[in-house]
């Protein structure tokens, strides 16, 4: 657990296990209280459920990951944590820093001339942009992500997944 404890320790947020549902694997994630629950909440739902692993399948960069028992789903967790970030011991406010190894970015809008910007898109962004859909919230999501709209779980869509990340697909 000690990568998830220095992610928490740098980015704050909530960590939480809880079983799929019909006793099925664990799930172990690391994001803001508010993502956790919408997630949690959708898991234990047939439709919702199915859309929610539906997102985990196709996105495996998300910091969760699971396991037969809390133990596997935690150490799995937490040795992806170790691919996603490297840390390092801050003299600020926070004993550790998370710097990322990999590049999550969307596009800002601009005006007609302007340069095109880009900002890191959060994992709570992903989220949102999951909540704002209907009923089939992972699908309805993904069809309207675009540069320009839902642009953050676009980001995440159109990760590339080399070096070292080929081995989360």
């Amino acid at each position: 657990m000690d990568q998830i404890q220095k992610y928490l320790e740098a980015e704050g947020g909530h960590f939480a296990v809880e079983q799929e549902r019909y006793g099925g694997s664990y799930r172990a994630i690391v994001c803001h209280r508010s993502a956790c629950e919408f997630i949690f909440d959708n898991l234990e739902d047939d439709l919702e459920g199915t859309q929610m692993q539906s997102f985990f399948w196709d996105n495996p960069l998300f910091p969760s990951a699971t396991g037969n028992t809390t133990q596997e789903a935690i150490a799995s967790l937490d040795a992806k944590l170790k691919v996603l970030y490297t840390f390092k011991q801050d003299q600020g406010a926070r004993k550790w820093k998370a710097i990322p190894n990999f590049e999550l970015k969307a596009t800002h809008d601009c005006e007609d001339g302007e340069d095109q910007t880009q900002y890191d898109v959060s994992w709570l962004d992903i989220i949102n942009d999951l909540d704002d859909a209907g009923r089939w919230f992972y699908e309805e999501a993904k069809e309207e992500a675009t540069p320009s709209h839902r642009r953050d779980l676009h980001a995440l869509i159109n990760f590339k997944y080399t070096g070292d990340f080929l081995s989360l697909r």
